[in-house]
């Protein structure tokens, strides 16, 4: 017995019909939490894709009306693609749910006041009091029985809920029906026990009760003196997987704790008695998949595997603290099984005991040590198996059993049938799809990715001879000797040729140099002529452009008188001299813009510090320029908001995009605007195409924002193309490619050591978040796996992310 899983409920619960099957749970009624709550929630779990520990929660958790005294989980049918729940409540209700709804929704309702809490698709009110059983018909799927108190019992058609069908009257009155069942191959006859001592069988069709089972012991006193008849209360019935007239009922009474068998063509006697429980029988399940097999939980804290053919104890599993009050196999995986407890517990554990020997308790074991282990809650607990018996799915009908494993194991059973020993041979051997110098290369690869000793010419070499596209290494290579900003700026050798002498004089490129080495040199020039005397003169020509250099370098000094007022100027240019000298520079400024004089309101919205006023005269000039491509540009350089780069971005040409991308890396300081702005970059040179060598541009803007998930999605779009280019050249230039399944997985490979190096360079700390790149990481893992590759791929799964479900169940 491994456990695999435990919820922390007091609660009945169902398993639902699927091979990885969901459970639900429903607060049991008539018992207290120990944290004396008394709300009541229907929950559904996943126990086979969520790792035991204290967090796991439910994939569905609602508020229900009432608490429950049981939980049944249909076959799938019609609509219901993973079948009907249904409740048998505590207020008298019998409610339906859609399981699969419930998952899809994600449901989490934990507000009393919603009046929809309950989400169930009907409510059945028919029943008085509370309802205690309840069953799906196994063979009519759509029919639901339900009994409870004063003996009440309803067939419900899940088909056109309504009112149900009343089966018929009882042979006897009947106070309280604690257990109903189907019989498993006549879909019109069910069984149903309580507290009257006997289980009834009825026939629906006749719609009356058939047949009575009753049970008394016969004892005698310790003197033979006086005969003690003990009457057993059959409170508790199930059918016969698969023969239609037997059935086993159990007794809940502590003064004869007993199981029975029976067979209706003979109903004075049982055919055998189960004994080993000291008191009353609280649940017991008999397994559709091997009828040899029967579970049982009771009041005195033990639940027990019988082979109810042979009446044997097989197994005594670890007791509970508290009354295990539900014990059920999982219909379609009956390896598994699970325990309720009135502890707060709702235990998932295999049948199969696979603890090792060395776990055994020892009598060499230290004193401290025991008592500090069995004070322990993590003490383990191993069953005690009294007899050893195979499941029936485990019998061996075929010569030969081929399973692949995990780890590119294949594991052969081979039987053998030429004698009467039953015995079988079992081989455990490698298993490997893929050609064996492939898997060489490529293992390497993907080490030399992830290795930080090699340096990175030497790692660029190799991983070079096994990629696609190999150019995109080169791109690696200059953002490790630049650095993000000036990526595209250097990979171009982007120059500044706007020196001022080339500005102001209209030079050609090869004469433009620094002012102050021009002034020394023609100074020099100057001098040495003059002392020449008549013979090398200076021209007049030479002398201005000496002195218009230095003047140039002069700043402006005013001279002369001038008039500030002046009568014959306009009305308008006089208010706008007086606004000036008093001060009040909006007004001034307002006659200014009205004249058109931008440059004047410019210097005087310096002078006046104000922000609004600056701001102002740029509209005015933005809107006045408005079709110049200067005007644009300067415009987003202004501000350097994300919203005027975004103006760059998004409307500038795309033949400039060499001069966007440098703009955005000279004025946008913020590291995450940077990135946002230049990701978008890529993503429009990627999707307009606009020359042969888009591709590469995209991959340059990616590579300056750290952009790894859009460079990967390039990558990922390239698999098919390159994975054709490995098979039509693989005759003639590899050795390690036989199949496609070879070039498939070269392809992979190749991607995914791609992906790794270029992360290790461009954040280490990065993880890949892209679902369409993580699900090929997922898919290669999965291949790495079967191959051995287990340290590998793990290693390799700790760079996607952690919150990914996907992920989550591959760890």
């Amino acid at each position: 017995m491994v456990k695999l899983f435990e919820i922390n409920r007091t609660a009945a619960f169902a398993w639902s019909n699927n091979n990885l099957p969901y459970l639900a749970s429903g607060t049991i009624a008539g018992a207290i939490d120990l944290d004396f709550n008394s709300s009541s929630k229907l929950e559904i779990w996943d126990p086979f894709q969520i790792s035991n520990n204290d967090d796991n929660q439910p994939v569905v958790s609602l508020n229900i009306d009432s608490k429950v005294y049981a939980l049944d989980w249909s076959k799938p049918f019609d609509d219901y693609s993973l079948g009907l729940l249904a409740g048998a409540l505590e207020n008298g209700s019998v409610e339906f749910w859609n399981p699969l709804d419930l998952i899809n929704n994600n449901t989490d309702v934990t507000n009393d006041a919603n009046p929809n809490a309950n989400q169930s698709i009907f409510s059945g009110k028919k029943h008085t009091s509370s309802v205690k059983s309840l069953k799906f018909n196994p063979i009519q799927t759509n029919l639901l029985a339900s009994a409870g108190l004063k003996g009440e019992f309803f067939i419900w058609d899940s088909n056109k809920f309504g009112n149900p069908i009343v089966p018929g009257q009882p042979m006897n009155p009947i106070d309280e029906i604690n257990s109903i069942d189907w019989n498993n191959n006549q879909s019109h006859i069910l069984a149903t026990a309580g507290n009257t001592g006997y289980t009834s069988i009825w026939d629906l069709k006749h719609k009356k009760e058939i047949i009575h089972l009753n049970y008394t012991s016969t004892n005698t006193n310790n003197n033979n003196t006086s005969i003690i008849n003990n009457r057993a209360n059959l409170s508790l019935v199930k059918w016969h997987p698969s023969i239609s007239t037997k059935l086993i009922t159990a007794s809940d009474s502590d003064y004869l704790p007993v199981i029975l068998s029976w067979d209706l063509r003979n109903t004075k006697e049982p055919l055998l008695v189960l004994n080993g429980h000291k008191k009353g029988i609280l649940s017991i399940d008999w397994c559709k998949s091997d009828e040899n097999l029967l579970l049982s939980s009771s009041k005195d804290n033990s639940s027990f595997l019988w082979n109810p053919i042979t009446g044997e104890r097989l197994v005594e599993y670890p007791s509970t603290t508290n009354w295990p009050f539900d014990v059920k196999f999982s219909p379609k995986n009956p390896d598994y099984f699970a325990t309720a407890s009135f502890d707060n517990k709702i235990v998932i554990q295999s049948l199969q005991d696979t603890t090792p020997a060395s776990l055994n308790k020892s009598t060499d074991q230290k004193e401290d040590e025991f008592w500090s282990q069995i004070s322990s809650n993590n003490t383990i607990q191993n069953p005690l198996t009294l007899i050893n018996q195979a499941p029936k799915w485990y019998s061996i009908k075929n010569p030969t059993i081929v399973k692949f494993s995990d780890g590119g194991k294949l594991i052969t059973i081979k039987n053998n049938l030429n004698n009467n020993s039953n015995s079988s041979t079992i081989k455990i051997s490698n298993y490997n799809p893929y050609n064996s110098k492939l898997l060489e290369n490529s293992i390497d690869l993907l080490k030399t990715s992830l290795s930080s000793n090699l340096p990175f010419e030497k790692l660029i070499q190799k991983l070079s001879t096994q990629s696609h596209n190999n150019s995109d290494y080169n791109l690696l290579a200059e953002l490790i000797n630049s650095n993000k900003k000036s990526l595209i700026k250097d990979h171009f050798k982007y120059t500044d040729q706007s020196e001022p002498t080339q500005i102001l004089q209209d030079q050609p490129p090869q004469q433009s140099q620094n002012i102050e080495d021009s002034i020394v040199k023609d100074s020099d020039d100057f001098f040495s002529n003059f002392k020449r005397g008549s013979e090398s003169k200076p021209t007049s020509q030479d002398d201005d452009s000496f002195f218009n250099k230095i003047n140039d370098n002069l700043p402006y000094i005013p001279q002369g008188n001038f008039k500030i007022i002046n009568p014959e100027e306009s009305n308008d240019d006089q208010i706008l001299k007086k606004a000036i000298i008093l001060g009040n520079l909006e007004s001034a400024v307002n006659i200014l813009i009205s004249q058109d004089k931008l440059n004047e309101a410019f210097l005087l919205a310096i002078n006046s510090n104000s922000k609004s006023l600056l701001q102002r005269i740029k509209n005015e000039y933005f809107k006045k320029n408005s079709d110049s491509s200067l005007s644009r540009l300067l415009y987003n350089i202004d501000s350097k908001s994300k919203d005027s780069i975004d103006d760059l971005i998004t409307n500038g040409d795309l033949s400039n995009w060499v001069d966007i991308s440098l703009a955005v890396s000279t004025y946008v300081k913020d590291n995450a605007q940077y990135n946002t702005v230049m990701s978008e970059l890529g993503d429009r040179l990627l999707s307009s195409k606009i020359s042969d060598s888009f591709r590469d541009d995209a991959i340059l803007c990616f590579l300056s924002s750290g952009s790894l998930d859009e460079i990967s999605k390039i990558w990922l779009s390239e698999i098919e193309s390159f994975e054709q280019e490995i098979l039509e050249t693989a005759g003639l230039t590899s050795d390690e490619i036989k199949s496609p399944s070879d070039a498939y997985f070269k392809s992979l490979n190749s991607f995914i050591a791609k992906v790794l190096t270029f992360r290790k360079y461009i954040d280490e700390t990065y993880r890949i978040n892209d679902e369409l790149v993580v699900s090929i990481f997922l898919k290669f893992l999965k291949l790495l796996l079967d191959i051995g590759q287990v340290e590998l791929t793990d290693k390799i799964l700790s760079f996607l992310p952690n919150d990914s479900k996907d992920v989550k169940t591959e760890k």
